[in-house]
């Protein structure tokens, strides 16, 4: 039935007088009467009254706005009707079109704060139309962040079905122009640029990079640095910090100044704890000068042990396209589920692949192993540089630790896996002790408390256990000087075919163990791979669309950082659109809009 359609109550039919006027009776007609049954009410004063149900042949008409009755004979015409509503809305200041649509959802109680369901949502059904306010510029940025997120060109706010839409939701708004709408998504890329740069300053642990190739449909190159951190929640974060173009030709050290010049910028030399590169071989170069002018300048812990990581993503793509498909489930299980995988994963993961190059080579199918040979070699230098990085992860997973790093060494190597095991404690120990040293207060987790009580100097009761002090201070001591990587490797190893958040696991120990956790949370954040969790095994170079390769550099930068920012965002908080940070922009273009 018509919302309209309730019973009234008494309080609803008062006159000027003050005098009740016995509530009518309503009859609910049938919504899908058809139209010839209806009365013709074709004058504009239908819109604002209503007919309600005649009785003993007395017609009567409600007013929307203000709920007074009045009589709606066919001989008394609707001039009085008219003359009310003038008087109506210049005494109350109503909107008649917006209080027409309002008086659809017809109230129970006049003087009652009343609510009724619109559109999903509770409104005030006695609040004024005049208190309500189109808020244009909350519009025009959610049109920009529209463009972005779904990459739209700029002359779609000038499209003819873009304006009829924005015309009927909302008359009130003005109509955009391309130009417009640029300056609107560089604004609050200019400002969400600053949240970005207190969130990196912010960061409780260090910050990893990744460096990769985009390109364009006209064969631009561009470079893209993205960094990897855990924020205080635990949780594992990205974000691009810099998409420029790279003028030709594409050497190492152009990517070396991108990405030196990004951290500059960013302010976050001191806080980069590893590059991860793709796998070219211009990539020893770049890590080398990034290297040296870091640890010139002391940043770097453990002498740069963690610092240049290599791309497993394209290697795993190498033996793919060899035809190796038994190898797909191994990296399948690695990537299924994952939304962002820890360094912690992967050393599980290429020790399968390795063990299983190793035995195809030694197995009955000779006509392969040539292949399989060619490839091993490939696999073997990236294991040779990197084993030490994806060792010292796999430590720090409590389903793994040392044992099972040993094994899969001794699985490798035989008896020469003791050296690589010994590598990998050697290191984890080198930058535990820096972490130590860079401690406000280092904590000692293993010293037992300090109990003050009265000594005896009875010599009767010593008689026979003079040296028992001495014995307990050694004990004592011995206790003192396990570290907290000592308690935690004496820990029991959870099982090892657990499912557990190695996020969530140090976050727990964060306060028996402070300094490891700190450790364990820069090491754990190392990016294995370039390519994005959901690429699978597509690795080669993203493509700008043509209509954002014909834009300026800068522009690009804006439209690519912000569109991965607002994403990241709704992740983090699990919900839609990232809230605007921004401000009303009254300056129009400014900050070097012109650069865009």
């Amino acid at each position: 039935m018509d919302n309209f359609d309730q019973k009234l109550g008494p309080e609803f039919f008062k006159n000027l007088s003050g005098e009740i006027i016995a509530p009518l009776s309503v009859v609910h007609e049938d919504v899908y009467e058809s139209s010839s049954k209806r009365p013709k009410t074709t004058s504009k004063v239908w819109d604002v009254f209503e007919k309600l149900p005649a009785q003993q042949g007395d017609s009567k008409a409600i007013c929307k706005l203000c709920r007074r009755i009045y009589t709606a004979k066919t001989t008394s015409g609707t001039s009085h009707l008219r003359r009310h509503i003038e008087a109506c809305v210049k005494r109350n200041n109503h909107d008649v079109d917006q209080r027409s649509l309002e008086a659809c959802f017809k109230p129970v109680n006049r003087e009652a704060n009343r609510q009724t369901v619109l559109h999903g949502t509770l409104v005030d059904a006695t609040a004024s139309s005049k208190n309500y306010k189109v808020d244009v510029d909350e519009i025009r940025r959610a049109i920009a962040k529209m463009i972005v997120v779904d990459e739209q060109p700029f002359r779609v706010v000038e499209g003819t079905g873009f304006r009829r839409v924005l015309s009927v939701a909302c008359p009130e708004f003005p109509a955009l122009t391309r130009k417009a709408i640029k300056r609107e998504i560089v604004s609050i890329y200019l400002k969400e640029r600053e949240s970005i740069r207190e969130l990196l300053a912010t960061c409780p642990g260090r910050i990893c990079l990744t460096s990769s190739t985009w390109k364009s449909s006209c064969d631009d190159h561009f470079n893209c640095v993205t960094a990897h951190f855990i924020d205080n929640e635990w949780r594992l974060q990205q974000r691009i910090l810099r998409f420029r173009l790279l003028p030709p030709p594409y050497d190492s050290l152009s990517i070396a100044d991108e990405i030196a010049l990004c951290m500059v910028q960013w302010n976050i030399e001191h806080k980069v704890f590893s590059v991860t590169l793709e796998n070219l071989s211009s990539d020893d170069c770049v890590a080398d000068m990034l290297k040296s002018r870091l640890d010139a300048k002391k940043y770097l812990p453990c002498k740069g042990a963690f610092f240049n990581m290599s791309c497993s993503t394209r290697i795993f793509n190498l033996i793919v396209q060899a035809g190796f498909n038994l190898l797909v489930d191994i990296i399948g299980k690695l990537r299924l589920g994952i939304k962002q995988p820890t360094s912690n994963l992967y050393f599980k993961a290429l020790w399968k692949v390795h063990s299983r190059l190793s035995d195809m080579i030694r197995g009955p199918e000779s006509f392969m192993t040539r292949m399989v040979k060619e490839m091993q070699s490939k696999f073997n230098q990236y294991w040779s540089e990197y084993n030490l990085i994806l060792s010292c992860a796999a430590i720090l997973d409590p389903r793994y630790k040392i044992k099972f790093v040993e094994y899969c060494y001794t699985k490798l190597y035989g008896s020469g896996a003791q050296q690589y095991v010994s590598t990998s404690v050697n290191t984890l120990y080198a930058l535990f002790h820096e972490y130590m040293q860079h401690s406000p207060c280092p904590s000692n987790t293993g010293a037992s408390p300090v109990v003050t009580a009265k000594i005896s100097n009875d010599k009767d009761d010593n008689d026979g256990f003079e040296d028992y002090e001495t014995f307990q201070s050694a004990r004592f001591r011995t206790q003192v000087e396990k570290s907290q990587l000592d308690l935690y490797f004496e820990e029991p190893s959870h099982d090892l075919n657990s499912e557990i958040d190695v996020l969530e696991y140090w976050t727990l120990c964060s306060l028996r163990y402070p300094e490891l956790s700190r450790m364990a949370r820069d090491v754990l954040t190392i990016p294995v791979s370039t390519v994005s969790s959901n690429s699978s095994f597509d690795v080669g170079p993203q493509v700008i669309s043509a209509d954002r390769s014909s834009l300026k550099s800068k522009m690009i930068q804006a439209l690519v950082c912000l569109q991965d920012w607002m994403l990241a965002s709704d992740r983090t908080r699990g919900s839609g659109f990232m809230e605007s940070r921004t401000e009303d922009d009254s300056s129009g273009s400014s900050d070097g809009d012109d650069d865009y």
